[in-house]
Formats: structure tokens, C-alpha cells, sequence
């Protein structure tokens, strides 16, 4: 098995985070992974490893290392009310303009929030080591803007620039265990969000 290790660096001397992603890859090595670092290069890329997978990667084999009965949850672009800062949803609500690369056809698997929660209720019941929690709707950035522009004021600027850290298309893994929910269509979701503001405001 190959094990993907993330390290935290920010404020920290280079050096150090360095050192500790090789203690934790020489840890895991005894048990029989294949481990890559951050500071590794992909073969298939020729640049380092993206911290942001890796870092997910990483969670998943190391629990499966050191605690073999717990249950990973693969999450799939959640989205719902009062979304993290520098998402799409938030530059969506809080902004009138909006870029989208690719030309907006990047697919995702937006998953709404209540969904993810029923995912993680049946995961601590569940005996499998991962699953996924994964609307399996596919749905283009385009298509999720569009859906927004429907309840407020939105210009959306197409970009033709694809670029390098963006996936042109999210995948769900198969081979991996999906819980088996009525997920909620993006539309749907897209409406609770704007109902739930509607309400909050009338507090």
C-alpha cells in the first residue's frame, strides 16, 4: 500500500517539516507502506505532490495503520449554508461577479451538508474501513452558478485559462463503499441554502 504524507509548514522552518514527514514516512514504512512526502515529485507530473490530496491520503492510511477499526469518510465538495471562506458557494453568495475557469465546465459532485451528516451517522454503525459520501450527480461549476444566479443578482465572466491545480473533473472512486442515501439534487440544496437566508434575516 502506498501512504501519502502531509506536514503542516506554515511557520515553520522548512527544515523541520522536512524532518518530521521523514520520521512519520520511516513510521509508516515499518508497517509495510510505500510512503511519498510533500517534498517527493510525481513521476507523472515532474512537480511535487499537492498537499491538499496527500493531506486526505495521508489521514486515511495512517488511521488504517495505527487504528484498524476506524471508519474514513471520503467528503465530495460539501456545500450549504454559510460556506467556508474561498469556496465556490461563498464567492457565489458574496460577490455580484464571478470567475469561472475552464469555461465553467469543471464537473464536481457537490454534496449538500445534510447529507454529509446522515454519511457520518452511518459510518459509526458501519464495519467497512472507508467510505464515501458523495452525491452522485454530476454537475458543472456552470451549472452551479447558474443555479445560484436563479435567487440573486450574479454576472459570471467565462475563462478560457485552465488552470494547473484545477481538476477538469472530480471522480468518485468505485472500488470505495458509497452510504446509500436519497442524496439531495443540487437544485434542491441551492434552494435550502437561499430559504434558510430568507429566514435568518427575518429573525
Amino acid at each position: 500500500m502506498k501512504a501519502y504524507i502531509s506536514i503542516p509548514i506554515s511557520g515553520r522552518p522548512l527544515i523541520d517539516a522536512k524532518c518530521q514527514a521523514e520520521r512519520i514516512k520511516a513510521k509508516l514504512t515499518e508497517h509495510g507502506h510505500e510512503c511519498i512526502t510533500p517534498f517527493d515529485v510525481c513521476p507523472e507530473s515532474g512537480k511535487p505532490y499537492a498537499y491538499y490530496g496527500i493531506s486526505k491520503r495521508f489521514n486515511e492510511d495512517y488511521a488504517r495503520c495505527y487504528h484498524p477499526r476506524a471508519t474514513g469518510v471520503r467528503f465530495h465538495n460539501v456545500y450549504g449554508p454559510r460556506p467556508r471562506q474561498g469556496t465556490l458557494l461563498w464567492h457565489l453568495l458574496n460577490q455580484e461577479r464571478v470567475k469561472l475557469y475552464n469555461m465553467g465546465r469543471n464537473v464536481r459532485h457537490f454534496t449538500y451538508i445534510d447529507d454529509i451528516v446522515e454519511s457520518l451517522v452511518y459510518a459509526y454503525g458501519c464495519n467497512h474501513q472507508l467510505i464515501n459520501a458523495a452525491n452522485p450527480e454530476e454537475t458543472t461549476t456552470l451549472h452551479f452558478a447558474e443555479l445560484v444566479k436563479q435567487y440573486k443578482p450574479l454576472e459570471i465572466e467565462m475563462i478560457a485559462e485552465e488552470r494547473d491545480f484545477d481538476r477538469k473533473e472530480q471522480s468518485v472512486n468505485e472500488a470505495v463503499y458509497t452510504v446509500p442515501l436519497q442524496y439531495t439534487p443540487v437544485a434542491d440544496g441551492i434552494r435550502r441554502i437561499f430559504e434558510s437566508m430568507d429566514y435568518e434575516q427575518t429573525q
